[in-house]
């Protein structure tokens, strides 16, 4: 079950750990993840079976009267041209919107890891199972197997599997090839369609990361490049008219919120399209200075107290580590870093053996790595908001040096 700690993120890198297993074997292992879809996810929940998994979790008498109260005599009407329907009264659904609805849900489908052998990954109406093996045939059986169980919770639970929407991808070494004419993954009757290379679809969308079946995370550089570009062009068109706070402000509502999401996850694989991302990024620089566009950018992320690329992944990444490190991450990733035999003295972690350079920039392999190169001084601050502060502050101190460019038009 969830708690208030948790964030996209975390199904994010528990996702990229299970996978980052599977393949660092000798003998390496097929990985399935199937992204399960469900249909009106919120709309649909029985309101009966939800007050009684509530009355397990420990919320009875007048606490569950409470619940009761709350999710029913709601009525719905539809308008269309001014034109009003007649009031239905809802029977079943948790209210969208509301900070309670998300929370309803996750406690509704909390017990659906036990329903089957495969890991299960819960994020609000995002559902993904991971199954991995070194025999494909079997691996596909038992698969199809467990997924029949999955289906029964389903209906038992009165909620509604969309099994077109339903899909899954094959993580494997880049060098294997399969005969997927051979396999079919189906649930309910229906075969769940691929996500691949050569298929219809090429990336899933899961939890607004856009993921391929190589992890080469190209797919989402490039939706962020696009969504970056928009925001340059907003300051382009606005560089002569607005102050320099407003569109600092406009950087980090349009610019920023896309870029720093889960960086520290698809920003590790590097290559060309996060060589562009950088270029627009000091672009946007420089438009919010309104200085000229050779200008060096050095001096004007120092004085926005704005991260570059590359550092802002670090900084991500050092502070999910602080969490770990001080034990006020969740707990479901207390044993997913291996300390140290002298950790209380030095607080680093072990770094994972990798037996492929392919899988170098796994998560679970970089964090430990970043967080071993800070000082012990900061490794010990157990307050975030101050080691936050800190590392920032270490960060753009690296910014802040003379200038080598002779007529720079930012530091003239």
């Amino acid at each position: 079950m969830g708690n208030n700690r948790h964030s996209t993120i975390h199904p994010i890198i528990h996702f990229l750990d299970k996978i980052y297993k599977s393949l660092n074997k000798n003998n390496p292992d097929y990985h399935l993840s199937i992204f399960i879809d469900l249909k009106k996810a919120f709309d649909t929940c029985d309101t009966g079976i939800l007050l009684s998994k509530l009355e397990h979790y420990g919320f009875r008498g007048k606490s569950n009267e409470w619940f009761k109260n709350y999710l029913t005599g709601r009525q719905q009407f539809t308008c269309i041209k001014g034109i009003k329907s007649n009031k239905r009264e809802m029977t079943c659904g948790v209210p969208q919107g509301s900070i309670l609805g998300p929370l309803l849900f996750i406690l509704l489908i909390n017990d659906l890891p036990n329903a089957s052998s495969f890991f299960t990954l819960i994020f609000a109406d995002d559902t993904l199972l991971q199954f991995s093996g070194t025999d494909l045939h079997k691996l596909y059986n038992l698969a199809n197997s467990e997924l029949n169980k999955i289906s029964d919770w389903f209906k038992a639970n009165k909620l509604t599997l969309n099994a077109s929407k339903t899909k899954y991808i094959l993580f494997r070494d880049k060098s294997t090839l399969v005969d997927f004419k051979q396999h079919d993954l189906k649930i309910e009757n229906t075969s769940i369609e691929r996500i691949g290379t050569s298929c219809k679809e090429k990336y899933f969308k899961y939890v607004g990361i856009r993921i391929d079946e190589f992890l080469t995370w190209e797919f989402h550089k490039k939706y962020v490049k696009g969504k970056l570009s928009s925001a340059v062009f907003a300051l382009a068109q606005t560089r002569n008219l607005l102050s320099s706070k407003i569109k600092l402000t406009i950087y980090n509502s349009l610019f920023r919120s896309h870029l720093e999401y889960c960086i520290h996850t698809w920003g590790l694989s590097g290559g060309k399209e996060l060589k562009g991302i950088e270029i627009l990024q000091k672009k946007a620089m420089r438009y919010i200075e309104n200085t000229h566009s050779r200008a060096h950018t050095n001096v004007l992320f120092y004085k926005y107290k704005t991260l570059m690329v590359k550092d802002l992944i670090d900084y991500n990444i050092c502070n999910f580590m602080q969490k770990c490190t001080h034990n006020t991450a969740p707990s479901s990733f207390q044993n997913l870093f291996i300390k140290n035999r002298n950790f209380d003295r030095s607080l680093s972690y072990n770094l994972k053996l990798v037996r492929k350079t392919s899988l170098r920039l796994f998560p679970t392999l970089v964090f430990p790595r970043v967080w071993n190169a800070l000082t012990l001084e900061s490794k010990r601050s157990e307050s975030l908001a101050l080691f936050k502060k800190n590392i920032l502050s270490d960060n753009l101190e690296k910014y802040n040096v003379p200038c080598s460019i002779q007529s720079c038009k930012s530091c003239s």
